[in-house]
C-alpha cells in the first residue's frame, strides 16, 4: 500500500507542477513507490506459493503487469493530444488520471495476503544469508545484469518512442497503440515460455532473446513506416 500511495502521489504531483526540478523530484517518488510495490508484491507471491507453484504464480503476476502496460498506453494515447500546442496540458491530464486509477487500486490491497499459522516445527527462524553470499552465487550477477539491461531497454522505449513518434509525425494515440502492442507480445511470450524453455533451454533462450532484442532496439531509429514499426515492436516485446 505504501508503494501504491507513492506512485499515485508522484503521478498527481508530476501532472500539477511546472518546473523541471519539481518534476524530477516527483518522478523519483514514483520510482521509489514502484520499487516498494514490486518488492512487496513479489514477496507475497513467493510466500504464498508452494515450490512447485512458484513459476506459474510469478508468471500470472507478470502477465498482470503486462496487461496494465497494454491498457495504460492506449488510455493515455486517447487522452493526449498534440493539437494547438496542447501536448503539455493533455499529458498532465493523463498523469492525473493515472494517479486516480492507482488510488482506486488501494481498495484491493488491504487483505491481499492470507497469513499462514506457523507449523509445530517452525519454532526457530532460519539464519539470514548475507548479501555478499547471494551475490557470489553462480549466475546471480549475470542475472542482475540481464534484468537491468531488459528493464532499462523497456523504460527507454516507453520514454522515447513518443519523442520518435512526434519527430516522424505519428499521432500520440498511435504511439500508445504501438506501446500496447509490445505489451501484448510480452503476454504471448509468457504463455509460450514453458515450451520454449523445453525446446531451447534457459541459457540459449536468454542469449538469443537478448541478442535479438538489442538488434530490434537499434532498429527503432530506422525511418520505417508505421506498420513495420509495429512488427518490430511486437518482436521486441516478445524477446524482452
Amino acid at each position: 500500500p505504501i508503494g501504491v500511495v507513492l506512485i499515485s502521489g508522484g503521478c498527481a504531483l508530476s501532472g500539477a507542477v511546472s518546473s523541471l526540478p519539481a518534476m524530477a523530484a516527483w518522478s523519483g517518488v514514483m520510482g521509489l513507490g514502484h520499487l516498494c510495490f514490486v518488492i512487496g508484491a513479489q514477496s507475497i507471491v513467493a510466500r504464498q506459493s508452494a515450490p512447485a507453484e512458484q513459476d506459474r504464480n510469478f508468471g500470472h503476476f507478470t502477465i498482470g503487469a503486462s496487461v496494465g502496460q497494454l491498457i495504460g498506453p492506449i488510455a493515455a494515447g486517447a487522452l493526449i493530444s498534440g493539437e494547438s500546442g496542447a501536448l503539455g496540458r493533455t499529458s498532465a491530464l493523463a498523469l492525473l488520471v493515472s494517479a486516480a486509477v492507482c488510488a482506486v487500486a488501494l481498495t484491493s490491497l488491504w487483505r491481499i495476503e492470507h497469513r499462514r499459522a506457523p507449523g509445530p516445527r517452525a519454532t526457530k527462524r532460519p539464519a539470514k544469508v548475507p548479501v555478499t553470499t547471494i551475490l557470489g552465487a553462480r549466475g546471480v550477477p549475470a542475472g542482475i545484469f540481464i534484468s537491468m539491461a531488459v528493464l532499462s531497454s523497456t523504460d527507454i522505449l516507453t520514454a522515447y518512442l513518443p519523442v520518435v513518434g512526434e519527430h516522424r509525425g505519428i499521432a500520440p494515440a498511435t504511439v500508445g497503440l504501438l506501446l500496447s502492442l509490445r505489451a501484448a507480445a510480452s503476454i504471448a511470450c509468457r504463455l509460450a515460455m514453458t515450451p520454449m524453455l523445453r525446446l531451447l533451454g534457459r541459457n540459449a533462450l536468454l542469449t538469443t532473446s537478448c541478442l535479438l532484442a538489442g538488434l530490434l532496439c537499434a532498429g527503432m531509429v530506422l525511418p520505417v513506416p508505421v506498420w513495420a514499426l509495429a512488427v518490430m515492436l511486437a518482436a521486441l516485446g516478445f524477446c524482452l
